[in-house]
């Protein structure tokens, strides 16, 4: 009988609405285990002959004896059951075997561990077990955990229950063999998760795109090989022979991703990725961080960490740089500058204007969470003007500017290098800009440029929560976040980064800075969503001229203002489905998730953090009311989208905006 723990997809599981779509057991609507239970301790309620724990191994989250504790209470009087630990990683078993034997209990503690092999992704309510031709059968490695290993015939006669629950998921189709050594068998299985899983974790695509793509994976396949045998070499310290990890280890799993990821257009993912992109926790303790305490044990293998720390001038010169400009040297071009810094692959030039002294000096000082404080930040070269950076060729134009087209439009600020006397080969533009449409007029002007080449421009959705006050720039949270797309789409249904090779290029110098780079198929979507934010939330501080933190940490204020960003986000919402935008994008629930969002952010009332747009307002600086707000409520009219608080909205700020430009003026 078949009892099941559950958390968040409880009331899914309890009303049989879990979806299993099978290569092997085809689609199964209709499986409901007997009982389900939404807490472990509802759940020790009785005698167990196995406990089989599928959740993942966070022993900095969440340990297993924690997660078992209603079994390890003495208020559990039932005899203990076997437990069986299905779950990747090295070293699973040891609190939860330490913890058995605290309790005293008789007989000795009875953990069956594995090595899991199942091919297989839950997306929400669906889980997918796809067919193919390198697709397997679920398979088991099984083995008793014990401090000391024994043979296969005494684990068996120490353990018989390992063969009943062998017997038990061959019955059921699956396969399930018993190991000699189970942590050999582990540590092979686990070289897959730490080398080749956690390449789709930096670049955030499914295994199948680089694999099935023959030029990508002719340039991935040596990285993977490079840091597969690495992890060998720990493992032959450890002492695991050829059995285990045979000479061609690495080549049998290069073979494996091949065979497993032929069709580029498979999204099975790791499910690493899966949860890095739900911002979930993940086994990085027990899949990676454990290799590197077996290295310093066994003082063999180099180092799997490379140190964070950017590559000093004089080391700079021995190795290939990307030559890139950054235009704008407010809050987000600071931070995402240092990034590119910071990634030890850039020779940085900048273009600073208000502020270029200060940048000049090196006297911009950075406040991070992340990063710390940083005192002495100096990018490689700094200019006044881009027609002073316009003098040599560039790999990456970053346009960090604001998008003013009622101002000053990007192809008017990027000039010099439309100009027909830039002589160099035109860089690809990339636009750390909020708003929408912010990409058209570049567009135009570099199509204009009859002697250029087919235009380069990467559009992004920023995520820094950082602003520039004075010479210092403060990032008290979130690690900086850029999701990429090429501007315009080059063909229906491409992948982006088939026809826009630099977006990995660009993608792979931020998350080598300690930042986060994700590429998106519809990135203009994407932006859309990134902009509710911007054109319902921003708008009400810059009204009220408090910080987001007064009102959203007051909850009497909170009550009464949450009524009015709902509706105005709902209204936003309404415009981006007429554009086409789907529930991917835009689900049901986006705009609880931005109060959600705001309350998570702005916990503290005394947080002094504020939208960008507040800060331009109070200075009476130029602000991006145009591309935050105008291009929504343009869009609205066009397709008949009613949309009263966004054009009040709209009004006001363009009130404030005159009024600011003829204060410069």
């Amino acid at each position: 009988m078949a009892n099941l723990y559950t958390r968040s997809n409880y009331d899914a599981t309890k009303n049989g609405q879990i979806v299993i779509e099978s290569h092997q057991f085809g689609t199964v609507t209709d499986f409901q285990p007997e009982r389900v239970m939404a807490s472990v301790a509802e759940a020790a309620d009785r005698q167990y002959s196995y406990v089989m724990v599928t959740t993942k191994a966070l022993p900095d989250v969440l340990s297993t004896p924690k997660l078992l504790e209603p079994f390890l209470l003495p208020s559990y009087r039932y005899p203990q059951p076997t437990y069986v630990l299905l779950q990747n990683g090295l070293g699973v078993e040891t609190d939860l075997h330490a913890k058995l034997v605290d309790r005293i209990i008789s007989p000795s503690p009875r953990i069956i561990t594995a090595a899991v092999y199942c091919d297989a992704n839950l997306v929400g309510r669906i889980m997918k077990h796809p067919s193919g031709k390198g697709f397997r059968k679920p398979r088991l490695e099984l083995g008793l955990f014990t401090p000391a290993h024994a043979a296969p015939a005494q684990v068996e006669l120490s353990e018989p229950n390992l063969a009943i629950f062998r017997s038990m998921v061959d019955a059921g189709g699956g396969c399930a063999t018993i190991s000699e050594d189970i942590q050999a068998a582990k540590f092979r299985k686990n070289i897959w998760n730490a080398v080749f899983a956690t390449f789709s974790c930096l670049t955030r695509v499914p295994p199948s795109f680089y694999v099935a793509t023959p030029a990508l994976w002719e340039k991935v396949v040596p990285l993977l090989r490079e840091t597969g045998e690495e992890v060998v070499a720990v493992g032959r310290a450890l002492g695991y022979s050829e059995k285990y990890l045979p000479s061609d280890v690495i080549q049998s799993f290069i073979n494996g991703d091949v065979a497993t990821y032929n069709e580029v257009e498979s999204q099975l993912m790791p499910s690493t990725v899966l949860d890095i992109k739900a911002n979930k926790p993940f086994e990085v303790e027990v899949i990676v961080a454990l290799y590197m305490q077996h290295r310093l044990s066994a003082k063999a293998a180099p180092a799997m960490t490379p140190s964070i720390a950017p590559p000093s001038l004089a080391d700079r010169s021995t190795i290939s740089m990307e030559e890139v400009l950054v235009v704008g040297w407010g809050a987000v071009g600071i931070l995402f500058g240092y990034i590119l810094h910071h990634s030890g692959k850039v020779r940085l030039t900048v273009v600073a204007r208000s502020n270029y002294q200060a940048a000049k000096n090196g006297q911009i000082h950075i406040n991070s969470h992340q990063f710390g404080t940083v005192t002495d930040f100096k990018p490689e070269r700094v200019v006044a003007s881009v027609a002073e950076a316009a003098d040599r060729q560039y790999a990456f134009v970053v346009v960090a500017a604001k998008a003013l087209p009622d101002v000053l439009p990007t192809s008017k600020l990027l000039e010099p290098f439309l100009s027909l006397s830039y002589t160099f080969p035109q860089p690809t533009y990339v636009l750390l800009q909020n708003g929408l449409g912010v990409e058209a007029d570049l567009y135009q002007s570099l199509e204009q440029r009859k002697s250029s080449p087919s235009p380069h421009i990467i559009t992004t959705a920023v995520y820094c929560a950082a602003n520039l006050i004075g010479n210092a720039m403060q990032h008290p949270a979130n690690i900086p976040k850029l999701e990429l797309g090429f501007f315009p789409p080059k063909m229906e249904g491409a992948k982006t980064t088939e026809v826009e090779p630099n977006l990995v290029v660009f993608q792979s110098l931020i998350e080598a800075g300690g930042g986060v780079a994700t590429i998106e198929d519809n990135i203009q979507a994407v932006k859309f969503r990134k902009n509710i934010w911007n054109a319902a939330f921003a708008p009400m501080s810059c009204f009220t001229r408090v910080p987001p933190a007064f009102y959203t940490a007051t909850p009497a204020l909170w009550e009464k203002v949450v009524p009015l960003l709902r509706e105005t986000g709902e209204e936003i919402v309404a415009v981006g489905r007429a554009l086409g935008y789907s529930e991917i994008y835009l689900p049901a629930d986006v705009v609880e998730g931005f109060l959600d969002w705001n309350i998570a952010t702005f916990k503290d009332v005394k947080s002094q953090h504020k939208p960008s747009t507040l800060l331009d307002i109070e200075v009476n600086k130029p602000f991006e009311v145009e591309a935050i707000v105008g291009e929504v409520v343009r869009a609205g009219k066009r397709l008949g989208v009613p949309i009263p608080k966004t054009e009040a909205i709209y009004i006001m700020l363009s009130v404030m905006q005159a009024h600011n430009l003829k204060t410069l003026d």
